[in-house]
C-alpha cells in the first residue's frame, strides 16, 4: 500500500510475519473464512489526531476504516481486508496503558454521572462501580469493551427490570467521516445530533464514525438495599438442564411474574486445560493466548468437566420499601434441583468464584462483578455461534410441535454433545450454551426510542459450538450440527416467536446455512422493520458518503459502496 502518514501510535502493516498475525488475531479469527480478518494496516491510535489522520488518509485512498477496541465481534466486522485499514482504540500498545486517553474515566456526583473510555472493558467498568457503590445495565463478559458495548446497546442480566446500557446514556463523543468531533447530547435539538444518536445506539457499531467516550447516568446501590444474587453450579447431566430451564421457561409464561427477575441457565462442554498434556497440537487460539496476553486477555478460571451454571438476580427496583417476602421461595425453585453444587465448599476452593444462593442481600455492583465470565473466550478454538431472541411469554414451558418442551429440546441438543455417547460421535466438539429471560417493562419502555432492534423480545439463546481444528472431521460435524440446531429454530416448531417474525441481534451477529454476512440483506432480522433500516441508510448516506466506515460487507449501505460492489 502507499505511504502511510506518521502516526503518534504504533502501526503494523501487512505481512507474513507472526508479530502481524498476532496483532490482526480478534475473537473471531479462527472462526471465519482466512483472509477476512488482515488489515493492511493496524493502527494503535494514541489520541483523536491518530483517527483524524487515518481519516483523512481513507478519504484520499478511497479506503475503508475498522474500528476496533475489543475485538469481539462474533463474524469480525470489527476488522477488514484488502487495502483498507484498522484502527484500534484499545491501548494494549499505549506506552503507559493506564494513562492512555481512550481508557480515562471520572465520576460526577453531582450530575450522577460516569464518564467511560472507550477502551474499557466491562471488567473495568466493574471495578469502577463496585468501589463506587453504583451501577447501570451491561453486558457478563469482561473483555468486551464499552465502545462496541454502547453501539450494541448494553444489553444485560438486569436488562428485564433497568433495561439496556444505551438508556441510560448522557452524552457521548464520536469523531465522524469528515474529521470532526462533536459531543453529541442525549436531548440535543440539532439535526446531525438527533441523527447521530438515533443511528449509533443499535443501529451498527463503527458505521458512523469513532466512538471515543461516552457518559452515563448511574444508579446507587444503597437505593436498591434488598437486591440478591444467584450463581450456583451442578455437573452436566441431561435431566439437570431440562429442570433448569423448564423453571426458566415457567417463570417466563408466568403473567403475574415479578419482572425484578432475571435468570439464566448457561452449560459448557468440558473445557481443553492446556496444563494437561495432549497428543493433539496446539489450537491457534490457544497458542495467541499464551504468546500475546496483552493483546488477548488471560483465562482467569478453567472448569475441567462439563457444567451447568444458573445466574440471575432480583432487582429490588423499587427500593426499601420494596416487599420481599416471596423472593426467596423463587431462588428455592433453583436450590432445589438436585446435585447442586456446595456454594460453601466452592467459594472456599475458588473464592474468586464468587458464588451466591439468593439468600443473601448484597450491593447490584458486586453482584453484577460475580456473574461476569472472565474469560476473552469460551473456549480456545474456532466455533460455530447461534444467538436468536425469542418472543414468546406464554406457552414456552408447554410441549411444542416437535412433541417437546423447549426445555427437552435444549437439554437433547446439549447432551447429544456432552453424552459418553457424544465424547466419540462428536471428539473435540464443546458447547456453551445460555438460555434465559431478557425482556420485561425495562427493555420494552425506553426513555429515547433509537434504532436498536428487539425490545419486544423476552427469551434468550444462544447455542454455540467450538470445535477443536486437530480433530479430523470437526468443522464438517460441527456445521452439519449447528445446520440441524438452525432448521429446527428457524421452522419456529419451539414456538420461540408468538408472531413468527424471527429475531437476531446486532450485538451477537451470525449467519445461517448459506447466508452471506451481508447486513443490506440481513437487515430483516435484525431490526424491526424497513422504516428503521430506511432512515439508518439515508443518515449513513449523508454522514458518510465516502464510505469511509464501510470496511466489510456487515455494514450499513455496504452494498452500495463501490469498492465493495464485486464482494456482495
Amino acid at each position: 500500500m502507499s505511504s502511510l502518514p506518521n502516526f503518534q501510535g504504533k502501526v503494523y502493516q501487512r505481512d507474513t510475519s507472526e508479530e502481524y498475525g498476532a496483532h490482526a488475531y480478534q475473537y473471531a479469527t479462527t472462526s471465519e473464512a482466512d483472509g477476512t480478518m488482515t488489515p493492511a494496516a493496524i493502527i494503535y491510535v494514541a489520541s483523536d489526531d491518530d483517527i483524524i489522520q487515518a481519516i483523512q488518509y481513507a478519504r484520499e485512498k478511497d479506503l475503508g476504516i475498522a474500528v476496533r477496541t475489543g475485538g469481539h465481534q462474533y463474524i469480525g466486522s470489527s476488522s477488514t481486508t484488502g487495502n483498507n485499514i484498522q484502527i484500534d482504540l484499545s491501548g494494549r500498545e499505549a506506552p503507559d496503558r493506564d494513562s492512555y486517553p481512550y481508557r480515562e474515566w471520572s465520576l460526577d456526583e453531582e450530575e450522577g454521572s460516569l464518564t467511560l473510555g472507550v477502551a474499557l472493558d466491562v471488567d473495568d467498568v466493574c471495578a469502577i462501580k463496585v468501589q463506587h457503590g453504583v451501577f447501570f445495565p451491561h453486558g457478563e463478559c469482561c473483555t468486551v469493551h464499552v465502545g462496541g458495548h454502547m453501539q450494541t446497546g448494553g444489553w444485560s442480566v438486569i436488562s428485564p427490570t433497568f433495561g439496556v446500557m444505551i438508556d441510560y446514556l448522557l452524552r457521548f463523543d464520536i469523531i465522524l467521516a469528515d474529521g470532526s468531533k462533536r459531543t453529541v447530547e442525549r436531548d440535543s435539538q440539532d439535526p446531525i445530533d438527533k441523527d447521530l444518536w438515533w443511528a449509533c445506539l443499535g443501529g451498527s457499531p463503527g458505521n458512523f464514525g469513532v466512538v471515543t467516550s461516552i457518559t452515563l447516568k448511574y444508579l446507587k446501590d444503597e437505593d436498591h438495599p434488598k437486591t440478591r444474587g444467584f450463581k450456583m453450579g451442578w455437573f452436566f447431566k441431561q435431566s439437570t438442564l431440562e429442570q433448569l430451564v423448564q423453571i426458566i421457561s415457567e417463570i417466563n409464561d408466568d403473567p403475574n411474574g415479578d419482572p425484578d427477575f432475571a435468570m439464566s441457565v448457561m452449560a459448557f462442554g468440558e473445557e481443553y486445560d492446556p496444563d494437561v498434556p495432549s497428543i493433539l497440537p496446539e489450537t491457534f487460539d490457544n497458542e495467541m493466548m499464551k504468546k500475546y496476553p496483552h493483546l488477548t486477555g488471560v483465562d482467569k478460571f478453567h472448569w475441567v468437566v462439563p457444567t451447568i451454571v444458573v445466574v440471575g438476580s432480583w432487582a429490588n427496583s423499587k427500593g426499601a420499601d420494596q416487599d420481599d417476602s416471596h423472593v426467596d421461595a423463587l431462588f428455592e425453585r433453583f436450590r432445589q434441583v438436585p446435585g447442586m453444587l456446595s456454594m460453601k465448599l466452592i467459594n472456599k476452593v475458588f473464592p474468586q468464584d464468587k458464588m451466591m444462593d439468593g439468600a443473601q442481600k448484597r450491593p447490584m455492583s458486586e453482584i453484577m462483578k460475580a456473574l461476569t465470565f472472565e474469560n476473552p473466550r469460551e473456549f480456545n478454538m474456532p466455533g460455530k455461534k447461534l444467538a436468536w431472541l425469542g418472543k414468546n411469554t406464554s406457552t414456552m414451558s408447554q410441549k411444542n410441535e416437535l412433541g417437546v418442551t423447549f426445555a427437552e429440546w435444549v437439554a437433547k441438543k446439549a447432551h447429544d454433545i456432552e453424552s459418553i455417547k457424544g465424547e466419540f460421535k462428536y471428539y473435540g466438539m464443546k458447547i456453551a450454551i445460555q438460555v434465559g429471560m431478557v425482556g420485561g417493562p425495562g427493555l420494552a419502555n425506553p426513555p429515547i426510542v433509537t434504532a436498536m432492534g428487539q425490545r419486544d423480545g423476552n427469551y434468550w439463546l444462544t447455542f454455540d459450538v467450538f470445535y477443536d481444528p486437530n480433530v479430523r472431521g470437526t468443522f464438517e460435524k460441527t456445521a452439519e450440527f449447528q445446520h440441524a440446531l438452525a432448521a429446527d429454530v428457524l421452522s419456529n416448531k419451539l414456538n420461540f416467536w408468538d408472531d413468527g417474525r424471527e429475531r437476531r441481534v446486532i450485538l451477537g451477529p451470525m449467519v445461517v446455512n448459506d447466508e452471506k454476512p451481508i447486513l443490506d440483506e440481513l437487515w430483516p432480522v435484525y431490526y424491526d422493520n424497513r422504516e428503521v433500516y430506511e432512515r439508518l441508510l439515508k443518515i449513513k448516506q449523508k454522514l458518510d458518503p465516502q464510505h469511509v466506515f464501510t470496511p466489510n460487507l456487515f455494514c450499513v449501505g455496504a452494498t452500495s459502496c463501490p469498492r465493495l460492489q464485486s464482494q456482495a
